[in-house]
């Protein structure tokens, strides 16, 4: 079988905290300096990206939804899909004579030529189209005329049918129909045999004709939306995991749990009042997604990095006399690894997360205060290191387990 992932658009890594929807100003002044020959092109790629970032804004929380389906299908083996499926007895009403088909029986199902899922970022789409070079039919049929009735068995060879189905992109697979549109499968023709009585199956084929062409594909349809919807959802996943937009403001003031601790020469500092409103819509990339599936357990890794995060946070020191100073201050980080392991089974969360380059600034400081700010400034920040970590891991546990359930 032969597999084939298209993407409509490439995915371009983004690389500015911004955003999806904001365009900076040095990005305006980098087009209008171009080229007259380039401008259109980079014009272009840009208009590409914010369209591809826009129309999966919110792809957190999509990646998370598309994972937690797996969470009501634990024990359902991957090859558990049937390569054949039933198809109800079908009665065709004639003027002189009537024919009823039983025990009809589709085969082949698992024996696909080609498996193409589309992603088309402009329209939220997903369009997936599955190629078979055939499908057999098998059953009973029963001919009931004016004279006599008859029965036999019937073959009928469907040649190159195609089955389409579409869902939209960012609200995933949970949308995807349980039932079929009419027209989702088409084929080029069909061949029929049979055991006697030929006149079952005259070259216009009437007692065959809606049944093949409507009612054998709708069925097939119907089968295939239900097979294809982790498939349509894992294809999902992988499509939106370079975006994401991390929402901070998601993190309320109870999540950051002050801290305090010792500085050198007796002095003693306390965190406190962390705020993310600089960093409320944090473009991040999600670099990893896995998911372990067996029997007893379903567990995903979600890896992603945020693109640097801003904010505040009020700082108070006590010096060995007692005296207490306290200040705002401001700070700034580079990329913030995280990596969520989320269990569906315990529906429980851990997350790990490093901070690379954490910096921070005091506001205003007292020319005759008795704290020495500089060497307070570089003492704290392994301690903001751990105050801002500890802060995220709490507040991104406690979003994404309220997304599982």
């Amino acid at each position: 079988m032969k597999f084939v992932i298209v993407l409509t658009a490439v995915l371009a890594l983004a690389t500015a905290a911004t955003l999806p929807s904001q365009k900076l100003d040095s990005q305006n002044e980098l087009f209008e300096s171009n080229e007259k020959n380039n401008n259109n092109n980079h014009n272009n790629e840009y208009t590409q990206e914010r369209e591809e970032r826009d129309s999966i804004a919110n792809s957190f929380d999509a990646i998370v939804n598309v994972i937690r389906q797996y969470k009501n299908d634990v024990a359902k083996p991957d090859n558990s899909r049937s390569n054949e499926m039933s198809v109800p007895d079908t009665v065709n009403i004639g003027y002189n004579a009537d024919t009823v088909l039983t025990d009809v029986q589709v085969k082949g199902l698992n024996n696909l030529k080609s498996q193409n899922i589309t992603m088309k970022w402009g329209t939220d789409l997903v369009q997936v189209i599955n190629y078979w070079e055939k499908l057999a039919v098998n059953g009973v049929f029963h001919h009931t005329n004016t004279v006599a009735r008859h029965s036999g068995i019937f073959h009928l060879d469907i040649i190159e049918p195609k089955y389409k189905g579409e869902t939209m992109l960012t609200k995933n697979s949970n949308v995807y129909p349980l039932m079929s549109t009419v027209g989702s499968v088409k084929f080029e023709k069909f061949i029929a045999n049979h055991t006697t009585l030929p006149e079952v199956f005259q070259n216009d084929k009437p007692q065959f004709d809606y049944f093949v062409k409507h009612t054998i594909p709708q069925y097939i349809a119907t089968a295939k939306v239900n097979d294809m919807y982790n498939d349509v959802a894992l294809e999902i996943r992988r499509a939106v995991k370079p975006y994401m937009v991390y929402r901070s403001n998601k993190i309320s003031s109870e999540t950051a749990v002050p801290i305090a601790g010792n500085l050198a020469d007796g002095f003693r500092f306390e965190l406190k009042n962390l705020d993310f409103d600089n960093s409320k819509n944090n473009l991040a990339k999600i670099s990893f997604v896995q998911v372990i599936k067996t029997k007893e357990s379903c567990v995903a890794k979600l890896e992603l990095r945020l693109l640097g995060m801003i904010g505040e946070f009020d700082l108070f020191v006590t010096s060995p006399n007692g005296k207490s100073d306290n200040r705002r201050v401001t700070y700034t980080t580079d990329a913030v690894k995280v990596v969520s392991n989320l269990d569906f089974v315990e529906n429980s969360v851990r997350t790990a997360v490093h901070v690379t380059k954490p910096q921070i600034q005091f506001t205003s400081t007292d020319s005759d205060s008795s704290v020495n700010w500089s060497d307070v400034q570089k003492q704290l920040v392994p301690h903001f290191d751990a105050y801002l970590t500890r802060t995220l891991e709490n507040a991104i546990n406690r979003n994404v387990q309220r997304s599982m359930m």
